[in-house]
């Protein structure tokens, strides 16, 4: 018989789904049958009207799993749909018609399915999804994924013990500042364990986890790829914007790697600074042709050009924004989630705090 490892966080954006899928490769690894299910679904559509959740899809790929498309893709059409009753069937029947098909082509019996709650702990409550909907569904077990930024970021926690009183709760705080990390893991931790939440990692913040691929920021600032289509698949973790003489540019441009560089189209001083430094992106602004002696360096380095049609500053706040909802499904992200995991996560302990034995040891 199948368990179930409900998998949820506080507030959008936690790292659920990286964690999710890194946890289930470790779990793999060990000799565990994981299974994987996600009810409700983000959309990603195309241009034919065609959605599908991308998250859910790269991780059933990547464990090896024909995942069941969610029950729900959550947007207004489905609200929509739900509320005008044009679906009779419950979806706690069909949530379990769609578990008992990932068990039918997993390829045998699974020991443990990670099902992936939503952005926060009431999301989907109209179809019945919520996180109390589904550890009272399936009797799961409960794992919280918090975005820790200060002492108020578990506070919500202690409403899901009152929520749960009979349930022991896993949390892992994930991305933690560097400036806190020592005094939350030696002082206030114990405390917290107190109080019942039981801490079972705590991840560093890690600046390759907040980056996000060209590719990916061209499609969200609606840009036009001006060169460098064969290199989309950088990754940008900062933004710097280029509005100064270029003297202080380059000392500035110099400081940080891995960067995208903002300017306007006519600022071929500050294109060729930021050309001269480790920038993964120039994005041009103003819609402005820029020199084609740019464009030639900026191909020679491999170094994309995007144009877009906003202002500077509108710029990088679409920016910054795209990159805290950046997705994880790079190959190189998986991998350090992974290193993360094996660093900061007793795995030994993690299985023993939800009772799963360890198939390696006969029993």
């Amino acid at each position: 018989m199948t368990r179930f490892l409900l998998v949820g966080s506080t507030q959008p954006h936690s790292g659920k789904s990286s964690l999710v899928l890194a946890l289930g490769l470790q779990l793999k690894a060990r000799g565990i049958a994981v299974g994987y299910y996600k009810p409700l679904g983000s959309p990603t559509c195309d241009n034919n009207g065609y959605c599908v959740d991308e998250d859910s899809r790269y991780i059933g790929e990547r464990l090896g799993l024909q995942v069941p498309a969610p029950l729900v893709l959550f947007d207004p059409q489905a609200l929509e749909y739900y509320l005008l009753k044009k679906d009779p069937i419950p979806y706690s029947e069909r949530l379990r018609q769609q578990l008992g098909r990932l068990q039918q082509t997993a390829g045998g019996p699974v020991t443990w399915t990670l099902v992936e709650g939503g952005a926060s702990p009431s999301e989907g409550r109209l179809f019945g999804l919520s996180l109390d909907n589904l550890v009272q569904e399936l009797a799961a077990d409960l794992l919280m994924v918090v975005r820790y930024q200060s002492l108020a970021s578990v506070e919500p926690l202690l409403s899901l013990l009152a929520q749960f009183p009979q349930q022991r709760i896993g949390v892992i705080l994930n991305d933690v500042p560097a400036s806190q990390y020592e005094h939350l893991t030696q002082e206030i931790i114990p405390s917290l364990e107190a109080h019942g939440i039981h801490v079972l990692a705590v991840l560093p913040s890690d600046s390759l986890m907040h980056s996000i691929s060209v590719g990916e920021l061209a499609q969200k600032l609606g840009a036009e790829v001006l060169c460098g289509r064969d290199h989309l698949d950088l990754l940008v973790e900062q933004v710097n914007i280029g509005a100064m003489a270029v003297s202080a540019a380059l000392r500035f441009f110099r400081r940080m790697s891995h960067k995208a560089v903002v300017t306007g189209g006519e600022r071929a001083d500050i294109q060729l600074a930021a050309l001269q430094t480790s920038t993964n992106c120039l994005i041009l602004t103003g819609q402005l042709p820029p020199d084609p002696k740019i464009l030639a360096r900026a191909e020679e380095m491999e170094v994309p050009v995007l144009s877009v049609s906003h202002d500077t500053l509108k710029t990088v706040r679409l920016i910054e924004t795209a990159i805290h909802q950046a997705r994880f499904q790079e190959p190189i992200k998986v991998e350090r989630m992974q290193e993360l995991l094996t660093q900061y996560l007793d795995l030994d302990r993690f299985c023993a705090f939800y009772q799963v034995p360890d198939p390696k040891v006969s029993v």
